[in-house]
């Protein structure tokens, strides 16, 4: 296959959909990071050779700026895409399926001719058992359902490429008590929790890391200078060490705890399968309930986590914590009027 002919594959796979749109100087940015070299004008006869081939399928706009807009049309019929297996195709239908809920739109555009090929085939085989998978596969999240908050696209699509080319970020950023701050940023890794995404990156002129929603980044430029990672950063440790427990009360350490508790005999049964630690410890009593110790995360989660049993679980030690769930149960009585 010609380089011209994997050129114009691509792109048309990374085509958005009307009104979404992609300009030229977003597609070379594309292909500069698989680090394939390509001129603006070789980009722009792509673009018109596709254009020419399928009028009916791709459209344009001119911007006053001199800039040109691409897009598939709004009705257009999706182009094929051969040698798909049903094994692959079952496997883009199931991502579809539960990554959508959890990631911003803008990070799934570049999957989408790849979704409609997969449900065109497995409507072609529609007789053969896997063609159904995707409606017997189901996933419930052990929180209280939430509706993710919106993430401008350009921030997705310049904080990726400041990761892969570990480039330094400056944004205009809104905390979550509302001030807002400008920061250059060294981007060392995403983590997604809970329907939002997280970046996760040091300020310049510091080696500790902090976190950001990307869904409260108002303003976004990429810099041009490299991005210093702290020695020995690693982001799944940052996570095990529960940073991405968050710390909103300012009494949380994040360090690890001896968590001594008591649980009734229904929470006790879920924690028997679902333990907290590797060294957890059940002892059970008489009247069904059980003491459980385990090592766990000093972590603002797990204080949630606890009082989400209400009266279900009593909390032994450390001492610091049972105070502070004895402090949020009398806040209670006193807002409901209980004596």
């Amino acid at each position: 296959m010609s380089p011209q002919m994997v050129r114009l594959l691509q792109i048309l796979a990374i085509l958005p959909r009307y009104p979404e749109n992609i300009t030229t100087e977003r597609i070379k940015k594309t292909f500069e990071y698989q680090e394939i070299k390509i001129s603006m004008r070789q980009i722009q006869r792509d673009m018109l050779t596709l254009e020419a081939a399928f009028p009916d399928k791709i459209g344009s706009q001119k911007c006053r700026d001199r800039t040109v807009r691409w897009y598939w049309l709004k009705d257009a019929p999706s182009i094929r895409i051969a040698g798909l297996t049903i094994s692959q195709a079952l496997s883009l239908k199931l991502l579809e399926k539960f990554l959508t809920p959890l990631f911003p739109k803008a990070t799934l555009d570049d999957l989408e001719l790849f979704f409609e090929e997969a449900g065109f085939k497995l409507q072609e085989v529609s007789e053969t058992p896997l063609a159904e998978w995707p409606k017997k596969i189901a996933i419930v999240q052990p929180t209280q359902p939430l509706l993710m908050p919106e993430v401008l696209p350009e921030v997705q699509g310049i904080v990726s490429e400041a990761l892969l080319k570990d480039r330094q970020l400056r944004v205009h950023y809104r905390h979550s008590n509302g001030e807002l701050g400008d920061y250059d940023l060294n981007p060392l890794g995403l983590v997604l929790r809970n329907g939002s995404i997280y970046l996760i990156a040091s300020k310049v002129g510091t080696k500790v890391p902090s976190i950001f929603a990307l869904h409260r980044i108002q303003r976004i430029e990429p810099l041009d200078d490299p991005a210093v990672r702290p020695t020995g950063f690693d982001l799944q440790q940052f996570i095990d060490t529960g940073r991405m427990g968050f710390n909103f009360s300012g009494e949380v350490s994040y360090q690890p705890i001896k968590l001594v508790a008591i649980f009734d005999p229904i929470t006790t049964n879920h924690l028997s399968e679902s333990r907290l630690s590797e060294d957890q410890v059940i002892d059970r009593f008489e009247d069904g309930s059980s003491k459980i110790t385990a090592t766990v995360q000093d972590t603002e989660q797990l204080f949630w986590w606890l009082q989400s049993f209400g009266a279900r679980v009593e909390v032994l030690e450390p001492e610091s914590l049972r105070k502070k769930m004895a402090d949020s149960v009398r806040v209670l009585a006193k807002k409901y009027q209980i004596d």
